[in-house]
């Protein structure tokens, strides 16, 4: 009997310990992946901040901030936060805010 090829194949991109990043923060509800090219981590355990890890990179950028999630967009480094009904989306480059808005309804889901 031939093989079977597997439709997709899993290999570890990085150790999020070897970041810097506490193994109690790698959580489901903590940790967002939209792409291949950043993943978001709400710290939690060091005072509420957000990294943001670029993966091809293995750099960690963390910023101060108390939110409910983060999550990077695909391919521009721009971030969008959630905090109960506040939204906000900046540009990491520009360092500006782009758009801020409060939702009347729980935002469950989100993404780009």
């Amino acid at each position: 009997m031939a093989s079977k090829l597997l439709p997709i194949s899993f290999n570890e991109a990085l150790q999020l310990s070897t970041l810097n990043i506490t193994a109690s923060d790698i959580v489901f509800k903590n940790v967002s992946l939209q792409s291949s090219k950043y993943l978001t981590v709400n710290e939690q355990s060091k005072g509420n901040s957000i990294a943001i890890i670029d993966i091809p990179a293995r750099t960690v950028l963390r910023l101060p901030v108390t939110v409910d999630s983060g999550i990077m967009h695909p391919t521009q480094k721009i971030i969008a936060l959630r905090s109960a009904g506040n939204l906000q989306i900046y540009n990491l480059e520009l360092k500006t805010k782009i758009k801020t808005t409060v939702m009347s309804e729980t935002v469950v889901y989100w993404k780009w």
